[in-house]
């Protein structure tokens, strides 16, 4: 029950059962954390999970990896968790689910289906 890197660049993950599957600069650190995509995460906490974006933490401390993410370009770093036929193309927005929901900006923002959470 090791820890896995299988793709990405720079990435690491260090204890048993911990993973990262893509990105950049990724950390999985703790039991079964692991982190899916995005740039500069860590999943720090025991079964923390991050499925992307750019400088989040799973649990508690310090990010190891955290950057202010100003190097992101127009629409990176978006995107998308469930549903069908949606769309994420601002910088750093998410769609959690629904179907055939679009969010192109401003950035920064979240949806929940027909919900929309600005900062």
């Amino acid at each position: 029950m090791g820890a896995s890197v299988s793709g990405g660049s720079g990435n690491t993950a260090s204890d048993a059962a911990a993973s990262v599957s893509g990105g950049a600069g990724n950390t999985a650190s703790n039991f079964y954390a692991s982190v899916n995509g995005g740039i500069s995460n860590a999943a720090t906490d025991y079964a923390g999970s991050i499925l992307g974006g750019c400088s989040n933490i799973a649990g508690t401390g310090t990010n190891p990896n955290a950057t202010d993410c100003l190097f992101l370009a127009t629409g990176d770093a978006a995107s998308l968790s469930g549903g069908s036929g949606n769309t994420s193309s601002g910088t750093l927005t998410s769609v959690l689910g629904g179907l055939n929901r679009t969010l192109s900006g401003p950035n920064n923002e979240s949806q929940a289906g027909p919900t929309t959470f600005a900062p």
